[in-house]
């Protein structure tokens, strides 16, 4: 075998390395073994977890492991095809030394770790990236073991083997992952920035982006300087490149750093424009002095973003995405990576709003393209559209990527997840559920961020009705590590008040109250407990717990124990929010008016409901008239609230009011306000609904079957007089039929809160059944089911 015909191979598991991959096909069995072992130590004890101790069992097995490979290099029985090739022989050998040394290293053996780090042999110039990865594999553990090395010293021979910043730096995969180690290693802020010598003077900047935590100040300070360092000469002097010359390797440098910095910068809170604006004339005149740069167009396209210049950044991002194929097909590199990130970076940035100037579903075509042909190259496990996603915690399979890709990765994968989340198609294909467990088997530092996806993927797994699977999950991979996460608990009583007996899911929100409201240090309060400090998200959850609790209560013990509890939930709302939100905090007041809006539509609908229960058991209506008073009064203050969106509730629940007053007009002009802000939405389906059918002469029964709802008509005989007409003639109430037909219909296409809704089904299937159409037993079946799995309140609202 000659050498040229086990190259292409060889550097080929290597670039797959880089990645990520554990499973290779060199042509090299020693070099794929090796390769594999180096995936395991990863897997184990070094990347996954960089500042503590190997598992010691796991830590034998490697090192009884890198020992037998060690023998067969010695042996050379598996190199004999290209051992005249000291490159791949050295190569491999210094695999195995860093190998061998890390895990010396995990076991607390720091002298002997050192040692076996220094046998590595390297000749310079480096020839490949897998080169540059071992090098700082290096680099870092002697930084760990030494601990004493000044910034200069460290840029200076991190220099060595960087001799620049690669443009397509987001696709170096372990390559970066070190970089980044690294920078949390060292002691560098703006004060030593200032110090460094302009050589290392970007190698320093880009070292300083990576960091983790940059407060505010220090990072406006570094703003400030990467500013000042445009006006230096080494970038003013630049030119247009000539025919024969590629773009200045300087400028192109500093772009990838600026990406880095403006996306910190854009995580500030109250951000100025003095800040940004002063950017734009650089950014501007680095267009003028490159040729169809990528790292320029993928700058202008965060930059303008920054700007709320949302057409200019999606102009450049077009640029990016063309200029990158370019380069793909002038086979100088490829950057998929950086193209992935891109791709989310924009769609993520318009999740409910359009994309200027392109297509947002061709977008997001060519966003889910790119992570699966990802994945099938290099023979990673992906979730499609099937039923294994619904299980997760049986087909659980974690993936190892370097950490900058996997989060790439992940909030990809998240982003697609929230872009078709309200899509009934992708949700009962199971391609939700398959976005999110991509995203859950991704290895990832970021706790927080992989708890949400935990609550979104056990929320997916209830809407879908799910139910037994997601308390299980709930319960296993989110309350169990994370008792103080409300919102999960919240969700299980939820799935528990889906139950005849709902005292289960009472006594979790009960338990959950008592221990957001309870301020005695030491007291045990079931599963939650925490100190009681004002958050506004905890205010917010209080609440919203308050209010399930006066729906079980209603469900348990009656409306007449709820409207007696109203008092207490009033009380508790002044109580967690009076004295505490800053006038100015525009976004929390009017979160907070929307809570309390809720809490007004709940009196007015507890009131309306007594109000009918009272009515059939008694003669005087003294009593019974003064209930929908209170209704009234109570739908008045929701109206008169500011919240962040159109009050359709209030047209929902004013809708029914009209129709306990025999005020069929004045009920139908409400329902058709709500359709006319939200056409799917589903109260206002079944309120227009119910009205129609309230007047439909032929009240219909399905013969054979038992009315799972008490849909509530209005009956003349116990009225005692005629009801004010709603129909002018036949054709009238034909066609009203016909518009409930078509409205019930087209939102269970387009609404997943109506597909599951029992109610609409119940509609369906009463229409079905008048028209004789056959899909009328499917409809009524269809309820059943939506029925026997609806909670006390819908899921969505959380």
């Amino acid at each position: 075998m000659s050498s040229d015909s086990i190259t292409d191979p060889f550097l080929e598991a290597l670039n797959s390395r880089i990645y990520g991959a554990s499973t290779f096909d060199s042509g090299v069995k020693i070099l794929d073994d090796i390769l594999n072992l180096q995936y395991r130590l990863y897997y184990n004890v070094a990347t996954n977890s960089p500042n503590t101790t190997g598992n010691k069992n796991k830590l034998d097995i490697l090192l009884k492991e890198c020992e037998l490979i060690q023998v067969r290099c010695d042996q050379s029985i598996q190199l004999t095809s290209f051992a005249d090739n000291k490159y791949y022989l050295n190569l491999i050998l210094n695999i195995l030394q860093n190998c061998k040394a890390i895990v010396q290293f995990y076991y607390g053996d720091k002298e002997t770790a050192k040692r076996t780090l220094n046998k590595t042999d390297f000749e310079y110039p480096l020839k490949h990236d897998f080169e540059v990865l071992l090098q700082l594999e290096k680099f870092y553990y002697n930084l760990r073991i030494n601990e004493s090395q000044d910034v200069d010293s460290i840029l200076n021979q991190l220099s060595i083997f960087m001799k620049k910043i690669p443009l397509n730096i987001l696709s170096k995969g372990y390559i970066f992952d070190y970089l980044h180690l690294i920078s949390s290693l060292i002691e560098i802020n703006t004060n030593t920035l200032e110090k460094i010598p302009s050589s290392l003077k970007l190698l320093a900047f880009f070292l300083f982006t990576l960091k983790e935590k940059i407060d505010r100040e220090e990072l406006l300070k570094f703003n400030r300087m990467l500013l000042n360092y445009t006006k230096t000469k080494e970038i003013t002097e630049i030119k247009f490149p000539e025919a024969n010359q590629r773009n200045n390797t300087i400028l192109e440098q500093f772009h990838i750093i600026l990406q880095f910095h403006l996306q910190k910068l854009s995580t500030l809170s109250q951000l100025s424009s003095e800040d940004i604006h002063p950017w734009k004339p650089f950014i501007i005149s680095s267009m003028g002095k490159t040729f169809q740069s990528y790292a320029v167009s993928k700058t202008s396209m965060i930059f303008f973003h920054l700007m709320d210049e949302d057409l200019e950044s999606v102009l450049n991002f077009k640029n990016f995405i063309k200029y990158t194929h370019q380069l793909i097909l002038l086979n100088k590199f490829h950057d998929r990576i950086s193209l992935i990130d891109s791709y989310n970076w924009v769609l993520s940035r318009h999740i409910n709003k359009k994309l200027p100037g392109m297509e947002k579903d061709d977008i997001i075509n060519q966003l889910s393209i790119l992570l699966t042909s990802f994945y099938k190259d290099y023979n990673v496990k992906l979730f499609t559209n099937s039923k294994e996603s619904l299980n997760f915690i049986s087909n659980n399979t974690k993936t190892i990527f370097p950490n900058i890709m996997a989060r790439v990765f992940i909030q990809s994968w998240d982003t697609l997840y929230k872009l078709n989340s309200q899509k009934v198609e992708m949700l009962q294909s199971n391609q939700l559920t398959s976005y999110l467990c991509n995203a859950m088997s991704l290895s990832s530092n970021d706790n927080e961020g992989l708890l949400q996806l935990y609550y979104n993927y056990a929320y997916t797994l209830t809407i879908k009705r799910q139910i037994d699977t997601a308390v299980n999950f709930l319960q296993t991979f989110i309350l169990k590590d994370n008792p103080f996460f409300y919102k999960a608990w919240h969700l299980l009583a939820l799935c528990k008040s889906i139950k005849e007996d709902k005292q289960e899911s009472y006594m979790i929100i009960c338990s959950v109250l008592e221990s957001l409201q309870n301020d005695e240090e030491g007291q045990e309060v079931l599963p939650v407990q925490t100190e009681i400090k004002w958050d506004k998200n905890k205010a917010w959850e209080t609440i919203n717990f308050k209010l399930t609790k006066l729906y079980l209560l209603d469900e348990i013990f009656g409306t007449k124990e709820a409207v007696e509890s109203l008092p207490d939930l009033f009380e508790t709302y002044h109580n967690v929010y009076d004295g505490h939100v800053d006038s100015t905090d525009l976004e929390t007041i009017k979160k907070q008016n929307t809570q309390l809006q809720q809490i007004w539509l709940l009196t007015a609908e507890l009131y309306m409901k007594l109000y009918e229960e009272e009515e059939k058991q008694t003669d005087t209506d003294s009593d019974v008239a003064d209930l929908l008073k209170q209704a009234r009064e109570a739908i008045s203050e929701a109206k008169g609230l500011k919240t962040d969106g159109t009050n359709i509730n209030c047209y929902i629940i004013e809708g029914y009011f009209f129709m306990l007053e025999k005020n069929p007009s004045m009920a139908l002009n409400e329902f058709e306000k709500a359709l006319y802000y939200d056409k799917h939405n589903v109260d206002a389906v079944v309120g227009y609904s119910h009205l129609i059918f309230s007047y439909e002469e032929e009240n219909t029964c399905l013969e054979g079957f038992l009315p799972l709802m008490e849909t509530q008509t209005f009956e003349t005989k116990e009225q005692g007089s005629a009801l004010p007409p709603l129909f002018i003639n036949k054709s009238d109430k034909s066609a009203a039929l016909a518009s409930v037909k078509l409205l019930l219909e087209r939102s269970i296409l387009n609404s997943i809160d109506a597909f599951y809704s029992a109610d609409v089904w119940w509609y369906l299937s009463l229409i079905y059944e008048k028209y004789q159409e056959k899909e009328y037993q499917e409809a009524l079946l269809t309820c059943i089911r939506n029925k026997e799995t609806t909670p006390i309140r819908p899921f969505q609202f959380l």
